[in-house]
């Protein structure tokens, strides 16, 4: 079914995707790439609760297949690519896995990232197994090993465990065991890729890596498909133990997250967080400051995207406030921001000093300086474990500029990433939303906050 959309000032006719069943003519469409496509297959395979999407059952120009947060996608054709994502990523939080660089690059610069591994493809060229490499015997993993594999997995998370369990019991797996311990280990994912791979400390420099690797491809090309790793950039020890193995570079293909529209988790995360920020503040402090225009509007942004900006400023840093002296420093640069007279400055300074030295405050400080000079300042307040809220951005009248803001709040939060933020949501007057904007940072409309 085709339907008439206005793009580009053009008016253009787009087949509807439609969910549909495996078929022939889809299977030979993803194998026309094939080594670009074994993840997409792998998934079709292996996990029959996928859903499959097409533009046309007979003649696809595109596939997508989603299960649950993760999807993935192949179509060379933009139409396919506009139409899926204007009809089937309207609002919230998407993965993607293993997409071809180019079709990764077309999906990304549309919308706000959240996270990226980019990867390079490998597989197994056929006839190029060399069985005689294996020195070491080696077997399928024990599922009583499942929680040691987990242990020492990269990716450990709490539902790892239950993937590990799935991987091992449901695809051929290869481990050497020592004295009846495993000691060097690989799986196959739900996607038909290798991975998980893993040499405990003790027995490294022993070639256990090689037998496991060519062991697993055996076992993979046995069940007539093709063995394919995806290594990720920065992993300098991988790609050696690939070429050993007789695996080739493909190409490059990319893991990501996007966050499209303005889903409801920011929503109530920046209602939460104004609703701490007004608890942490003393009700003297209250009185003093304008706190509905302090709330007035709400934002939200991921910190990949911020780490993602270059904006260094010659002499300037940020530094943690923590002594008293730092401390006063740091309230007295946000009184003399937020108060015009010297009566309101005093009584706010006070009040602010009281609030953010009181015991178990929420509020981390940090101070911006330009040759030596404390010229700005920013609290943090992290909830959620992985969320963070931003206040009291300031800077002293002579250094006033979006510059030195800008370049407080984003060194503020690479300092507070260290325990690792995911987002940021914060609350600010309407005077400041610009500044936020310039930074990637997105408004959360009114009507969603009733």
């Amino acid at each position: 079914m085709f339907i008439s959309k206005e793009t580009s000032g053009k008016r253009r006719l787009f087949r509807m995707l439609v969910k549909v069943k495996m078929n022939k003519a889809i299977r030979d469409f993803l194998e026309s790439d094939l080594i670009y496509n074994l993840n997409v297959l792998g998934v079709i395979d292996n996990m029959p609760d996928a859903e499959i999407y097409v533009d046309d059952e007979k003649a696809p120009k595109g596939v997508m297949v989603r299960k649950d947060y993760f999807n993935y996608i192949y179509s060379e054709d933009d139409g396919f690519i506009d139409e899926m994502l204007e009809s089937h990523f309207a609002e919230g939080f998407f993965g993607f896995s293993g997409l071809k660089k180019s079709i990764a690059e077309k999906i990304r610069s549309r919308f706000m990232n959240s996270w990226e591994s980019k990867c390079t493809l490998y597989y197994l060229p056929e006839g190029a197994l060399d069985l005689s490499l294996i020195k070491t015997p080696v077997r399928d993993i024990d599922i009583k090993d499942a929680e040691v594999v987990d242990k020492y997995y990269t990716y450990r998370s709490p539902w790892s465990i239950h993937e590990i369990r799935e991987n091992i019991t449901n695809r051929p797996s290869s481990a050497v065991y020592v004295d009846g311990d495993i000691a060097c280990w690989v799986l196959i994912h739900k996607d038909d890729s290798m991975g998980i791979m893993y040499t405990k400390e003790e027995h490294r420099q022993k070639g256990y890596a090689v037998d496991v690797t060519i062991d697993l491809a055996e076992k993979i090309i046995k069940r007539g498909k093709i063995p394919y790793l995806q290594i990720v950039e920065g992993n300098s020890m991988s790609p050696g133990l690939a070429n050993k193995c007789g695996f080739i570079p493909h190409g490059k293909c990319e893991w990501f997250g996007i966050i499209v529209g303005v889903p409801n988790d920011f929503v109530e995360l920046s209602k939460k967080g104004e609703e701490i920020l007004i608890n942490e503040l003393s009700p003297e402090l209250k009185k003093v400051m304008n706190l509905q225009d302090f709330t007035e509007k709400h934002l939200y942004n991921a910190t990949f995207e911020l780490k993602k900006i270059e904006h260094e400023l010659e002499g300037f840093k940020v530094e943690k406030a923590e002594s008293k002296n730092d401390i006063k420093k740091w309230c007295e640069i946000v009184a003399s921001s937020y108060c015009c007279s010297k009566e309101k400055y005093k009584q706010f300074n006070d009040e602010l000093l009281n609030t953010v030295t009181k015991e178990n405050s929420l509020f981390n400080l940090w101070i911006g300086y330009l040759n030596g000079s404390g010229v700005s300042a920013i609290a943090t307040l992290v909830y959620e474990e992985e969320i963070c809220g931003l206040y009291f951005n300031s800077t002293v009248a002579e250094a006033k500029n979006q510059e030195i803001e800008k370049a407080t709040i984003l060194e503020a939060l690479k300092l507070e990433d260290k325990n690792y933020i995911e987002f940021v949501v914060l609350q600010t007057s309407k005077e400041k939303v610009g500044l936020y904007e310039d930074l990637g940072f997105m408004v959360i409309p009114e009507e969603k906050l009733v």
